[in-house]
């Protein structure tokens, strides 16, 4: 069961890791290129925060809920 239970956290921690830096990649970092587009490096560094924002997340959220299942 505690197999099942990990998987379980794995994909949630994967998929809300990913709509957070898929969000950020499609939402904020378009709507900065669009701005200023003569400032592309700034776009590509928030592509690039938010994917690093994401796999935190995904690390947080696992260790949290992992944490939160051997405590019981």
């Amino acid at each position: 069961m505690r197999a099942v239970r990990n998987v379980w956290n794995v994909a949630i921690s994967l998929l809300l890791g990913t709509m957070i830096g898929l969000i950020g990649h499609q939402l904020a970092a378009d709507a900065i290129a669009r701005l200023w587009p003569e400032t592309a490096f700034v776009a590509d560094a928030a592509r690039a925060f938010f994917w690093l924002l994401g796999l935190g997340a995904t690390g947080v959220l696992f260790f949290s809920y992992y944490l939160d299942d051997t405590a019981r």
